[in-house]
C-alpha cells in the first residue's frame, strides 16, 4: 500500500511523508487471539514466535470496515516463510511465497461489518513490518481526485510499441513527467526533437523534466546489449575486410616475387 501511495503521490508532487494515507484508509482491526505463539512488537515490527515446535501456531485479527467497500490486506514480511490464511473460517490462500506475497481483496463489506482473519504457520516465527496498516479500504473520493489530476496532464499517445512511444503532452508549468516504465539506460527521451536527461524516480521508475507548454514526446528503447552487439559486429566486419585486403596484397607480392624469380632463371 505504501509504495502505491508513494508512486501516485510523487506523480502529483508529494513527498514520501505527504503521500501516506493518500489513497487508503486504515480499517479498525485488533489481534483477538493466538494459539501456540507469543506476539511481541516494537515501533516498526511485529513478531509471532512459535512456543511448541511440535504444534502449529495461529493468530487471529478482527477487522471492521469504516465505509462500504472492499477490505484489502497486505502483510509485509522480510523473510520467506509460509502461512495459511482463513477469512471467517474459510481457507483463502497460502502466504509469503513468491507467487502469493501480494495484496488480497478479503471481502466486500458494509460500514461497521466485521470479519475474522486467521493465519496458521509451521515456522519458528512470523515477522511483520508494522509501520503501515495491514488492513485498509480505498478512499474513493481521494482516488477520483488523484485520477482526475493525473488525467489532466497525461501523455496523449500517438503511437506505442515495445521500443517506441510517441505523443503530445501539455504542462501548465515546469514539471516532471513520471512513467510506469522501469528505469533503464536503454530508454532515450526526446522532447520537441531534443534529447533530454532521464532519471530514476520512486526508486524504480523512468522520469524526465519538461517546461511549461505543449510538447511532442518521443521515447525510444535501445538496449545496451544491442549497441554492444552492433559495435562488435561492425568491428568484426571491418577486421574481416582488412584481413582480405592484407591477404590480397600478400598474394600480389608473392606473385611478383615468383615472376621476378622466373625471369632471372630464364
Amino acid at each position: 500500500f505504501y509504495f502505491t501511495e508513494y508512486l501516485v503521490g510523487s506523480m502529483i508532487g508529494l513527498d514520501k511523508e505527504e503521500s501516506k494515507g493518500l489513497l487508503y484508509d486504515s480499517c479498525i482491526y485488533s489481534l483477538v487471539g493466538t494459539e501456540n505463539c507469543n506476539p511481541s512488537s516494537n515501533s516498526t515490527a511485529l513478531q509471532f514466535r512459535r512456543l511448541n515446535e511440535s504444534e502449529k501456531c495461529s493468530f487471529t485479527y478482527k477487522v471492521t470496515a469504516k465505509t462500504d467497500g472492499s477490505i484489502y490486506m497486505f502483510l509485509p514480511s522480510p523473510y520467506s516463510t509460509s502461512a495459511t490464511m482463513y477469512v471467517n473460517g474459510e481457507q483463502i490462500s497460502k502466504l509469503f511465497s513468491s507467487d502469493t506475497h501480494r495484496i488480497y481483496n478479503l471481502a466486500n463489506c458494509k460500514a461497521g461489518d466485521s470479519i475474522e482473519v486467521k493465519f496458521t504457520f509451521d515456522y519458528r516465527r512470523i515477522y511483520l513490518y508494522s509501520d503501515y496498516p495491514f488492513f485498509v479500504q480505498v478512499d474513493k473520493e481521494a482516488l477520483k481526485e488523484v485520477t482526475d489530476t493525473l488525467k489532466s496532464g497525461g501523455l496523449v499517445t500517438d503511437s506505442f510499441s515495445d521500443t517506441k512511444i510517441t505523443g503530445t503532452i501539455k504542462a501548465e508549468s515546469d514539471k516532471t513527467v513520471f512513467s510506469t516504465i522501469p528505469y533503464d539506460k536503454g530508454w532515450n527521451v526526446y522532447v520537441d526533437g531534443n534529447k533530454v536527461e532521464t532519471y530514476k524516480t520512486v526508486d524504480t521508475m523512468l522520469a524526465f523534466d519538461i517546461t511549461e507548454g505543449e510538447h511532442t514526446i518521443e521515447m525510444r528503447y535501445m538496449p545496451k546489449e544491442i549497441i554492444i552487439g552492433a559495435i562488435v559486429s561492425a568491428t568484426g566486419i571491418l577486421l574481416f575486410i582488412v584481413l582480405i585486403i592484407f591477404d590480397n596484397k600478400k598474394r600480389v607480392k608473392q606473385a611478383r616475387a615468383m615472376s621476378l624469380l622466373a625471369e632471372r632463371r630464364a
